[in-house]
């Protein structure tokens, strides 16, 4: 990671700004709306994001610390995903995400008891905690 980030200082313009977008792996909830109403299943749990997450974290510090580039700003904001039902969105991690995500079976029981009755207006989502930072890209003579 720490190679790619200097890749990317190579790359930028003088002053350029290098944008980190990422989810935060904070075991998301997954959520049935149903007529309007939101009802909390459970929550996934993606500890297996974890590591990723800790190491993107630690390589953007380190390359902040040793003066490649320096933070702007920074905020956080969820982020929905929805599907139609329940299946589409297991089909859906099952085939995009590496490593898959783990549903708890007593969350996708709750789910499935939300998302049971027919005739109604209903959708699965799941809602990331999503990071944004702006990093600066130092001048040379700044950069160790």
């Amino acid at each position: 990671m720490v190679h790619a980030l200097q890749e990317s200082w190579r790359a930028l313009v003088p002053s350029g700004r290098l944008i980190d977008l990422r989810p935060r792996a904070t075991n998301w909830p997954l959520e049935v709306v149903v007529d309007g109403q939101v009802r909390l299943a459970g929550r996934v749990d993606n500890a297996p994001f974890v590591p990723d997450d800790s190491a993107a974290e630690g390589a953007m510090e380190r390359m902040v610390r040793e003066g490649w580039f320096s933070l702007g700003q920074h905020t956080s904001f969820d982020c929905a995903s929805y599907w139609d039902t329940l299946e589409d969105m297991l089909t859906y991690y099952r085939e995009s995400t590496s490593p898959p995500l783990t549903f708890p079976d007593d969350v996708l029981a709750t789910a499935h008891a939300f998302t049971a009755p027919a005739g109604r207006d209903t959708k699965v989502r799941i809602r990331l905690s999503m990071e944004l930072s702006i990093y600066h890209k130092l001048a040379p003579e700044m950069q160790p």
